[in-house]
């Protein structure tokens, strides 16, 4: 090959010229270079030399080659190829490349482009070679790209760009459920920025958050089958994309449904949804699964919590916030039950099977729920009447007990002997000054008394009267004791007449 006679390389006189000539017209015509592969022989026109960036790390051709070959022999060196370029040698070109594209795909089993092992940097190395048309704007190997089968979907299948209606699998990082019809290219494939270019080119976009939302709903409009963990997937996507305008009627009002501990998918909107916890007055330690079942009420299945997502930028709720407030899964146990306007079936099972946690459960609930009974006539006298649990293991409506002040239960054991009178039996003994502090609910809003006043004064001669055993001076000391009260008063003739 060095010894060939170039023309350019010397002044060669006619005789001579036009034999180098024909030297060159031959090697154009007859097989004489050898291939890549087989090591065939082929005309100079046939062959083309590998750039490096047709070329894998390891310095092999990215494809393989096509039949017969076009790929010019390693065998031959830099000085060889250099001077067959001057007698017709020429590179790849963009049609080779998409030929070569084309037959790799065309393999069923061994293409390159489809096969689960092949490395992130070859993709990389063939998104940069497919994109040369778009970067040039040569518009038929533009629409020759867009023909390929070189998107690679979530289901597994490989399509090409010119099908249409394919999608990226997140907005703004949010991954797109895949579950709803929608084409979305596998989310490893987008990672390289190189790929991810290729994918703009070829007419990928993102998809509308509120086009996906109406998706993930419009999948609860049939009773076709959710798995759990494609309900993670459509809760994950509806809390991630939570926008400040959206509220929950908008999800309440739709068809969607969730799994609860047991296994059931059952519709948000008709049923009571409560968070598992070992909370002392959570729903789990006072309902339990006996009183759910009772009470027609659901635990939410834990898988939803196990590995929550993270709180988006610019959010303020959690996840666990936003399934309560927006999802109306419940963290504590209702007391108020909104449908009928009453106290809720939930509290008066408290009340009748768990009469020890009644009093702590309300406390737990009351600064969150309190003002709903508050507005409710008739739900806040019902629970003034709910008989609770008192010292000596009597039930007595809430309105007729006292709290057990000391000072109080000092008057009552002076004059009854004991401390009969219905103090409440709070869950911890505590002073007078933290009682007052965490039980003034009951007295400002429930009607449990807290004061040595007459009320007090004449509960203690009602308790003598009921009592078997003789009063003795007992009484009449009551009496002086109540006169004492109608004295200090503004209006004693008032009092004296309530007496």
């Amino acid at each position: 090959m060095r010894f060939l006679p170039l023309k350019n390389a010397h002044h060669w006189d006619p005789f001579w010229r036009k034999v180098v000539e024909q030297i060159e017209q031959l090697l154009g015509r007859k097989p004489v270079l050898r291939t890549r592969g087989r090591a065939v022989l082929r005309r100079i026109v046939d062959l083309r030399v590998r750039q490096p960036h047709s070329n894998d790390q390891d310095g092999n051709p990215l494809f393989e080659d096509l039949n017969p070959e076009i790929y010019l022999s390693d065998a031959y060196s830099n000085d060889d190829i250099e001077i067959l370029r001057t007698v017709g040698l020429k590179n790849l070109a963009i049609n080779q490349y998409l030929d070569l594209a084309r037959s790799d795909l065309g393999s069923s089993s061994a293409s390159r482009v489809r096969h689960p092992g092949t490395t992130d940097d070859w993709h990389r190395r063939v998104a940069k070679l497919l994109r040369i048309p778009f970067v040039n704007s040569w518009k038929h190997h533009m629409d020759e790209v867009r023909a390929m089968g070189i998107i690679p979907l979530t289901g597994g299948s490989w399509v090409a760009a010119d099908t249409g209606g394919i999608h990226y699998p997140h907005i703004q990082g949010v991954p797109i459920p895949t579950d709803l019809s929608l084409r979305l290219v596998r989310p490893e494939a987008v990672e390289d920025t190189a790929r991810r270019s290729l994918f703009d080119s070829l007419g990928v976009r993102t998809a509308d958050g509120t086009t996906v939302r109406g998706l993930i709903l419009r999948q609860y409009n049939s009773n076709h089958f959710i798995s759990l963990s494609t309900s993670l997937q459509h809760l994950r996507f509806l809390y991630l994309s939570h926008s400040a305008g959206d509220s929950m009627s908008s999800l309440l009002g739709s068809n969607l449904r969730i799994y609860d501990s047991l296994g059931s998918i059952l519709p948000l909107k008709t049923s009571t949804f409560y968070t598992e916890d070992n909370h002392l007055y959570g729903a789990k330690q006072l309902l339990g699964d006996d009183g759910a079942i009772a009470l027609d009420v659901s635990f939410i299945s834990p898988k939803y919590f196990e590995t929550p997502p993270a709180k988006p930028e610019g959010s303020d709720m959690t996840w666990a916030d936003w399934m309560h407030k927006i999802l109306g899964v419940r963290r504590q146990v209702r007391l108020f039950d909104e449908s009928t306007h009453s106290l809720s079936r939930e509290c008066n099972y408290i009340a009748e099977h768990h009469p020890r946690h009644f009093l702590g459960y309300l406390q737990h609930v009351w600064p969150e729920q309190g003002s709903l009974v508050l507005s409710n006539q008739n739900a806040l006298d019902s629970l003034r009447g709910v008989e609770v649990l008192c010292l000596k293991g009597k039930n007595v409506a809430l309105e007729n007990c006292y709290l057990p002040l000391p000072r109080l239960m000092e008057v009552a054991r002076r004059f009854t002997g004991g401390d009969d009178l219905p103090f409440l039996r709070l869950p911890a003994a505590s002073n007078e000054i933290t009682i007052m502090l965490d039980w003034a609910f009951l007295v400002n809003d429930l009607g449990v008394g807290n004061e040595d006043n007459l009320d007090f004064r004449l509960s203690l001669l009602s308790h003598i009267q009921e009592a078997d055993d003789d009063p003795g001076t007992r009484v009449i000391g009551l009496y002086s004791y109540i006169e004492a009260s109608c004295m200090q008063a503004l209006h004693p003739q008032q009092l004296r007449e309530k007496t």
